[in-house]
């Protein structure tokens, strides 16, 4: 029998608790979560031409029902990812979690800077803000930019096939937040997951030099992991990997971001995130240069 479709999508945004919300919700009876990788069916040329049949054991090897929880942090930005989520299934329920973009970027560098991807200052941000072809722009500034991706899912998506919950609500009350998501997409609302642990956080890595060697390990194209890929069963490979980045992962620190950026990168998103809140109805007023 053919494998049944992702039915609810978590689909970003990237460095705003889509982790954490994946393991809280594949708690529930009635669904069943993917494994430790990020799903890049929707992205990964390769795999979509292989078609769903062919990876769905890499992502769901430890399914118990047919209701499928997925979760690609960066999906909502990629018009092609959308459109393609879409044509697997255009019931689907999508669920973002939107978080002050300016905070975002922080973070999200802060996890690039860690994985010895990148080595600039933050500040460098600042010199690239208006190229949309800068790595710096795509990953730290576009993904930022949510009404343009929201604007984008109605386009394949009714609006009651999206949920949208605010990071700072799903960080301060994520049993509410699960109850919510438990209820649009139609599941027993009464079940309390385990929200205690925080999946995925902000940690400095412990020794910089396991981290290249693991930075090197997990490039695509690197011929161990490959040859791994190729030869271990996707349970195994999956967690050999997560085994791999828990033990390079020291403890968490707190770091001020530069406060020149956050000015600059306030103004820079005001606009977006006005347009955001009459999309939302939601007041964001606490979100980075939102008011002066």
């Amino acid at each position: 029998m053919a494998p049944p479709p992702v039915s609810i999508a978590i689909a970003g945004a990237q460095k705003s608790g889509t982790t954490s919300l994946l393991r809280y919700l594949e708690q529930h009876p009635q669904l069943s979560g993917q494994g430790p990788l990020e799903i890049s069916f929707f992205f990964n040329e390769d795999e979509w031409n292989q078609g769903w049949e062919q990876c769905y054991p890499k992502y769901f090897y430890d399914a118990t029902t047919d209701q499928l929880v997925a979760k690609s942090a960066m999906l909502y930005a990629r018009r092609i990812c959308v459109e393609r989520l879409a044509e697997h299934n255009p019931g689907c329920s999508v669920v973002l979690i939107l978080r002050d973009p300016v905070e975002r970027a922080w973070s999200s560098y802060r996890m690039e800077r860690e994985k010895s991807w990148i080595e600039d200052p933050f500040e460098h941000l600042l010199t690239v803000l208006e190229d949309r072809e800068d790595i710096w722009n795509r990953l730290f500034i576009q993904f930022g930019e949510y009404a343009p991706a929201i604007r984008q899912l109605y386009r394949f998506f009714p609006p009651d096939q999206l949920k949208v919950l605010l990071y700072d609500d799903f960080v301060s009350r994520p049993l509410e937040a699960c109850r919510e998501v438990f209820r649009f997409v139609g599941v027993d609302d009464s079940y309390v997951p385990e929200t205690g642990v925080a999946h995925n956080v902000h940690r400095e890595v412990s020794s910089w030099a396991a981290a290249a060697v693991v930075g090197w390990l997990r490039r695509p194209q690197n011929p161990v992991r490959r040859l791994a890929k190729q030869t271990l069963p996707p349970r195994v490979f999956n967690r050999l990997g997560s085994s791999a980045v828990e033990a390079i992962r020291g403890e968490a620190v707190e770091e001020q971001m530069p406060g020149r950026v956050r000015v600059e990168l306030g103004r820079y998103y005001r606009e977006l995130n006005h347009e955001l809140e009459s999309l939302l109805s939601r007041d964001l007023s606490h979100w980075s240069g939102v008011r002066d």
